[in-house]
């Protein structure tokens, strides 16, 4: 029989769930909390009644909406309506590779992210304030990526004719779901240093500014320009540069403030990465020590 009784620690739990998503949906990335006005659950990628657990590996932060809608995706397709469900269910040995494949690409674009943010990207600083709207659209169509990859684990139907292959199969699935919330993770840190880059502080009464501002909204001062020399105009790529390369002029540098939380932001990221790599060597040593002997026997 299957438990469905909520643990005592349930809302510490879901609290934990929702901090680590940023109360923010990550289904349509509205937020909650102090920050919005979006009403955020808990919602169990694979079901209670199909053997899912209260961890919060297990759990995503989502809007009620979000919630309704991933629900009724779920229903259709233990109905057998896969081709109105969000993402096909995981029913054969080769829908589970192409899963792990999907997985793969995934990670290659994250480690693309976390080096961004470390400092060993390939993209210059102010080429991403330049198009950080570009950028942030790219971040989240990869949160919607890792979305689509838990759903494709929470729909794991795979068949299996022994206890062994039971107990490899839902190792994995709980293994990647974990894999996946890194991931997550580490995106929301991208664009955490992509807001971090692009905001201007006033020095005098520290307003927040938009971007292409030059004077303060609240006490009309000349804001510091990063990305771009004061003097000629000329474009600055990168944060560390002390002068103009086109007339010499003395650049500014980011305020002290701004450099701690750009800080924070790093080392958030580094972090992460080090847990998710491990991580990753968790969920490879599943699928070559459990997942492939047992399906060989």
């Amino acid at each position: 029989m299957v438990n469905t009784e909520y643990p005592r620690d349930w809302r510490s739990r879901r609290r934990e769930v929702f901090e680590q998503d940023g109360y923010t949906c990550q289904n349509c990335e509205r937020k909650g909390g102090e920050k919005g006005d979006a009403e955020l659950l808990a919602y169990h990628l694979v079901p209670l009644d199909a053997g899912g657990s209260h961890d919060t590996a297990n759990l995503l932060t989502v809007c009620r909406q979000c919630k309704r809608r991933l629900t009724e995706a779920a229903d259709a397709s233990a109905e057998g309506a896969a081709e109105d469900s969000m993402v096909d269910p995981i029913e054969s040995l080769q829908d589970l590779q192409r899963a792990i494949a999907y997985v793969d690409k995934i990670e290659s674009l994250v480690s693309k992210y976390a080096n961004q943010v470390l400092g060993d990207g390939d993209v210059d600083e102010g080429e991403i304030v330049r198009n950080s709207e570009s950028f942030l659209i790219d971040a989240r169509d990869a949160k919607n990526h890792i979305l689509t990859a838990k759903l494709m684990f929470a729909n794991l139907h795979l068949e299996a004719d022994t206890q062994a292959k039971r107990d490899a199969i839902a190792h994995l699935s709980e293994e990647v779901l974990g894999l996946l919330r890194y991931e997550l993770e580490i995106v929301g840190y991208f664009q955490d240093y992509i807001n971090v880059l692009t905001t201007v502080k006033c020095p005098k009464c520290g307003y927040d500014a938009d971007q292409d501002s030059k004077l303060c909204g609240e006490c009309s001062r000349e804001l510091p320009v990063f990305w771009e020399c004061l003097q000629c105009r000329t474009d600055v790529d990168e944060l560390d540069e002390d002068y103009c390369s086109a007339c010499g002029n003395e650049l500014p540098e980011l305020p002290p403030e701004q450099q701690r939380e750009l800080e924070s932001v790093q080392e958030a990221t580094a972090a992460t990465l080090t847990e998710w790599q491990s991580q990753l060597e968790t969920v490879l040593t599943v699928v070559e020590t459990e997942v492939v002997p047992a399906h060989k026997n």
